[in-house]
């Protein structure tokens, strides 16, 4: 659909009593090509004054008002060219409120359709609203002048046009010119068009009426809350101050969290990265990322495999992304979200190959209630964390199923016997199993009701079928994805996993939890 920006200089600011003296408009492509231009101005109808501040700021002169056309032949003009440019997306610069008013207010007064901009398929935008969206979600791409003692940021088209050199482009540029003020609102928004188009697109979602509440409820800049009545209020997710979904009673501190919903400015406004998403999303959102990789340290806390390649995170990015193993680290251990959040005491590991690295990601993770400890073994923990999900899964299989504390010992102990035999197949060096990033990591993660892998298993237990039991959990759990990958890698290197074998019987050939359990129960010692 193509575009019309438009701007009115006017007699005064009562939208009901001062008239328009000028209008500018261009029509654009979807590419931002002019296609079309109007720039038109007025006499002062009989009986109306105009507010000498008005003609100040908008420097026009009383003769030019005198020898000009009437405001009806003026708003024909408008009419017509408007008609026949539809449809289109009329916008504004704070228009909305003024312009959008003074519009209506005209086309009625000179016997027009006072509709034009959202009806007969056409819908309009306020530039100046999606201007005042960028900060708060962390997309910077304009430069917003601070002025004033105060130190405040300045909306003003203006002030923008000139902090970002849009001025310069712009032919006998004059401020409160209306062509010139078109002109400078187009720059702005091809700026945003051009180096936000994501977020571009995602505003021109939301100009229909009918289309908003579908946007709302699928949109990743709008978080839905439900109301005591039937509705429910769609807030930005940079206004909260709580994670809407997870652990809600622990308040973030936006001093010291920076939010953002473009994972493009997060990579780009940082030197080490983080992932803490469920490692089936990951490769998902990492093809969000145009930008390189090569010079970021990246740390994953991800548990399992990504499904689209099988193979565990750190492996993932270094032979799909090209992300150097000595810039890949691990993080793990018994840290479950909800103590941390409670601030009990937990227990961390770094593993990196980069010593210096590592210390310095232990020192900005430690506190009174997290302990840190490095790790050289980055293949054996990033594996222990992959393969306690599954034995995790498989205790909560036996708790829904009924069976008692003896049968979890036995399990729990032959689990870290099959992990210890695991590991050591993939990556041998000298390694203790008892130490806390393989057996504490496993043991809370068998033990805890917070852990969504045990969850599952629980579930299947208890009879619910694969399917119902994934949906109806509000939480991802890696440990399906994990599975298939560890049974895969015991039949690579001829090697018999008795727990991992019966996890995947399980999830993958369709066998009956009881069953399998059993015959499992059989094996142990």
């Amino acid at each position: 659909m193509n575009y019309v920006f438009y701007d009115f200089e006017t007699s005064g600011i009562n939208v009901n009593f001062d008239q328009p003296l000028q209008i500018a408009a261009i029509l654009l492509d979807e590419e931002f090509n002019e296609i079309d231009v109007i720039d038109e101005r007025c006499k002062l109808k009989d009986g109306v004054i105009a507010n000498p501040k008005a003609l100040l700021v908008n420097r026009v002169k009383i003769d030019i008002l005198r020898d000009a056309q009437s405001f009806y032949d003026m708003m024909d003009i408008v009419q017509d060219k408007f008609s026949k440019w539809s449809p289109a997306t009329f916008i504004g610069y704070n228009s909305i409120w003024f312009d959008e008013e003074v519009l209506r207010n005209s086309l009625f007064q000179s016997l027009h359709d006072p509709y034009i901009t959202n009806t007969n398929n056409n819908s309009r935008a306020d530039l100046f609203k999606i201007v005042l969206g960028l900060a708060p979600l962390g997309l910077d791409i304009l430069n917003l002048p601070i002025k004033g003692e105060k130190g405040r940021i300045s909306f003003k088209l203006e002030d923008i046009a000139k902090a970002n050199d849009i001025q310069s482009t712009i032919k006998d540029y004059t401020a409160h010119d209306a062509l010139s003020d078109v002109r400078a609102t187009i720059g702005v928004a091809k700026i945003i068009k051009e180096q936000a188009s994501d977020y571009w697109s995602e505003c021109m979602k939301t100009i229909k009426p009918k289309d908003m509440e579908d946007y709302l409820s699928t949109s990743k800049y709008f978080f839905a809350a439900p109301t005591h009545t039937s509705s429910k209020k769609y807030t930005p997710i940079s206004y909260l101050t709580k994670n809407p979904n997870y652990l809600r009673s622990v308040n973030l501190n936006k001093n010291t969290i920076r939010v953002s919903s473009s994972i493009e400015q997060v990579v780009k406004n940082s030197d080490i990265l983080v992932l803490a998403i469920p490692s089936p999303f990951l490769n998902l959102e990492l093809q969000k990322i145009k930008l390189s990789l090569n010079n970021k340290y990246i740390f994953s806390a991800l548990k399992g495999v990504v499904p689209d390649t099988n193979l565990v995170v750190s492996e993932h990015l270094n032979s799909i992304y090209n992300i150097p193993k000595n810039k890949i680290g691990i993080i793990t251990g018994p840290c479950h979200a909800e103590e941390v959040a409670l601030e009990k005491l937990s227990y961390l590991t770094i593993a990196c190959d980069d010593h210096l690295m590592g210390e310095y990601v232990r020192n900005s993770f430690e506190t009174n209630f997290i302990r840190v400890k490095l790790s050289r073994d980055s293949i054996g923990v990033e594996y222990a964390a992959m393969l306690k999900i599954i034995y995790a899964f498989m205790a909560g299989v036996a708790h829904g199923l009924g069976y008692g504390d003896n049968f979890q010992s036995v399990l729990i102990s032959n689990s870290v016997r099959e992990m210890k035999e695991f590991i050591k197949a993939i990556y041998k060096i000298k390694r203790d199993i008892n130490d806390t990033e393989y057996l504490g990591d496993l043991l809370v993660t068998c033990y805890s009701s917070f852990s969504r892998n045990r969850t599952l298993g629980n579930m299947l237990g208890k009879g619910y079928s694969l399917k119902a039991a994934i949906s109806e959990m509000s939480m991802i759990s890696e440990g399906y994805y994990a599975t298939k990958n560890a049974y895969n890698i015991g039949l690579e290197n001829k090697l018999n996993f008795d727990i991992i074998n019966t996890a995947y019987e399980i999830l993958y050939k369709n066998i009956s939890p009881k069953k399998s359990l059993k015959n499992l129960a059989d094996k142990l010692n």
